[in-house]
Formats: structure tokens, sequence, C-alpha cells
């Protein structure tokens, strides 16, 4: 993968991680998302990470939880105050040629087939703050009739009792090759266990789980190459 001149915002509940690719070498950082963050502070916080390189990124990607719109990606239906209207307009002042902002969950999935781009049906999963899943079958993002599919957007505190059973549905849905976990807290051994008793051999048969490398920044990761790819389609 080559991210060059690229920028990545993730935007989540309890924090906003940024990764930008300068001369081919990552550079991070991290802001935590307080009781009273707006609209107006996240933006400021956006805006200085991108322009303390003084340099012109080729593109910039952002991920959020929530409903995206097709035409002005405008978000909604988030449960994040500071993010509700945010869109493209928002970044006018940034002049950036390539713009993206996709879901949480879709950036989570396009990490893992960062690390595994061999798989069938990968499955990536957010388990904290809240819960939400992607899912791509032959390198196709599945988003569903209406762009929405695959998040739960459930409180991760108040269904911890549920994830189990998640993993099992998404299993007997999607018969995945790989589920990719983006909490690297997770206990892969247990819960390998955990579907054994609970599904026919065959269902988990070649089924690898498996928690990222990328820590907490496998969104940003994850949205760069959604944007690269979109860059590659305009240039063809």
């Amino acid at each position: 993968m080559r991210f060059n001149n690229l920028c990545s915002i993730d935007v989540g509940l309890n924090s906003v991680h940024m990764l930008a690719f300068v001369d081919d070498k990552p550079h991070f950082a991290t802001f935590p998302v307080t009781y009273n963050f707006t609209r107006e502070k996240l933006l400021k916080i956006i805006n200085d990470f991108y322009l303390s390189f003084d340099m012109k990124f080729e593109g910039l990607a952002i991920s959020v939880s929530g409903y995206i719109s097709d035409s002005d990606m405008t978000v909604n239906y988030t449960t994040l105050s500071a993010l509700n209207g945010l869109s493209k307009s928002d970044f006018k002042t940034l002049n950036c040629e390539n713009f993206a902002i996709i879901r949480r969950s879709t950036a989570a999935t396009l990490a893992g087939k960062i690390e595994y781009p061999n798989s069938k049906v990968l499955v990536g999963v957010i388990l904290k703050p809240e819960i939400e899943f992607g899912v791509s079958i032959k390198n196709t993002i599945f988003t569903g009739n209406n762009g929405f599919a695959g998040g739960y957007y459930f409180d991760y505190t108040a269904i911890q009792g549920k994830i189990l059973s998640s993993i099992i549905n998404i299993i007997n849905f999607y018969n995945p090759d790989v589920i990719y976990f983006i909490d690297n807290n997770i206990n892969i051994t247990n819960l390998f266990r955990y579907c054994n008793c609970h599904l026919p051999a065959f269902m988990t048969t070649n089924l690898k789980f498996a928690k990222t490398i990328y820590e907490d920044y496998a969104c940003c990761f994850g949205a760069m190459q959604d944007l690269a790819d979109r860059i590659k389609k305009v240039t063809r």
C-alpha cells in the first residue's frame, strides 16, 4: 500500500485519531472528545492538523458513525452531536482536491482488507464505544439497499451480553472467512470456543478471528484506503 500525501481522520465517541503520510512517513495524533465537544472544535482540530504540515495533500478522508448521503456527504443519524450535519462543504477552505466522508464500519472493514487482501468475505467489527460492523464480499463493501447496512450503533456498556450472540449472527448471515476486530482487548481464544459450542463445525471451518495491527488508527488506515481507491478510479 502507498498512501503518500494523504490525510485521514477517524472521529469516534471518545477520541479523534488522525493520520497523515508525508514523504512516505506516517504522522499520528490523537485528541480526546470531551463532554462539551462541538462542531467548531472538531473542525478546528482537523484543520489545525491538516495545515500543520504546510503542504497540499492529495486527499482527505474522514470516518464517522452514522448515515452519509451520497450527494453531498452529509452526516446524519449519528450519536455524536458534533457530527450531525457535517458535510463536504465544511472543509472547502482546505481546497482539498480529493475528499471523502465514510462510515467507520466501512473504514474498519477496509483496514481488514489491507491485512487480509485474499479474504472472500471479511467482516470488520468495532466493539467500543458502539458496536458497528461492515462487510466486504469479494472485495466489494456491502452497503444494503440504502447504504446503511452493517451498523448496530448500540452502546457497548448497555449490551455487553449481546456481543457474543451478535458475532454468532454475523457468522450465520455472512459465513465469513475473516472476522476482523478493531478492539484489541477482545479474547480471540474464548470467542472461538464460544462459537464452536454454538455453531455447527462447518460454519467455523477456515474461519479466522483477527485483531488489527493498526491499534487505535485502524479506521484511519481504512479511510485512507477508501480515498486511495477513489483517486485511482478518477485517474484511470
